[in-house]
């Protein structure tokens, strides 16, 4: 288990391994590459490129990006760690932020992620599923796009978000496919307008705890019929501002709620 280091000023020939030798891009560490158990820092700037997820963690020992807000791990002075997926910053050519793509047990904690035009979200799932997600500390900027999108036919499974803010979003989240104890988990967010369904999930054992809505199509929306004995569960959030339904299902019963 190793840990890495990002940051301005930084060059991807060196070796990553203190914050003198740090890389300059986070594709730079990636690339080293890192290995199930590495923690990598990245020290404040903005970063201005997709993040191409090439490992996987593992059970125990997962695989960190961890943006050093206040500057402990880096270089000591701290502020916003942001990911823009644009080399110019112009809103119309953004790309995908983070490329989770088949790869488990990655943990993300304290980033701005930046997200705009006509992709599909800022964390991409394209067709194979990703188990052990955990994305905690985040500020999802979507103008317009999905924060977290697994395509078609591609599922998330024991994923935790915690403690994000999400604005401008379509979608916050949205999975592909109906799947059963998938172990997924969004709690103590906010979601700021975020336009459409904020959770729109096919996903039975899904919990949906202690958030807060502003200005919404739909909060949480089951889409399809979920199978037998499933369940999707909000509890303690409060939702306002909500132009449709706060709480959907397509079903009836695969909608539990309590203290919303």
């Amino acid at each position: 288990m190793a840990t890495y280091y990002v940051g301005t000023g930084g060059n991807n020939s060196n070796a990553g391994t203190s914050w003198a030798q740090r890389k300059l891009t986070l594709n730079g560490a990636e690339d080293i590459p890192v290995q199930a158990g590495d923690t990598v820092y990245v020290g404040a700037g903005t970063y201005r490129e997709k993040l191409t997820c090439d490992v996987s963690g593992s059970s125990g020992s997962p695989m960190s990006y961890i943006g050093d807000y206040d500057g402990s791990h880096t270089d000591g002075a701290g502020g916003v760690v942001r990911i823009t997926a644009s080399d110019d910053d112009k809103v119309s050519s953004r790309n995908i932020c983070i490329d989770m793509n088949g790869k488990n047990y990655r943990t993300f904690n304290g980033f701005t992620l930046d997200g705009a035009g006509s992709i599909y979200a800022i964390i991409w799932i394209a067709s194979a599923d990703v188990d052990h997600l955990t994305i905690r500390n985040c500020t999802f900027n979507g103008w317009g796009i999905a924060g977290i999108k697994g395509y078609q036919t591609a599922n998330l499974t024991n994923m935790l978000v915690e403690n994000c803010i999400a604005t401008n979003c379509s979608s916050f989240y949205i999975d592909g496919e109906v799947q059963d104890n998938s172990g997924n988990v969004i709690q103590n967010c906010l979601f700021f307008v975020n336009s459409n369904y904020v959770i729109n999930t096919k996903s039975g054992g899904f919990t949906v705890k202690n958030c807060s809505f502003y200005g919404a199509y739909r909060c949480v929306n089951v889409s399809s019929s979920l199978n037998a004995g499933q369940t999707v569960t909000v509890n303690n959030c409060i939702m306002h501002g909500v132009t449709n339904y706060a709480l959907a299902a397509t079903t009836l019963g695969n909608l539990v709620e309590d203290y919303n």
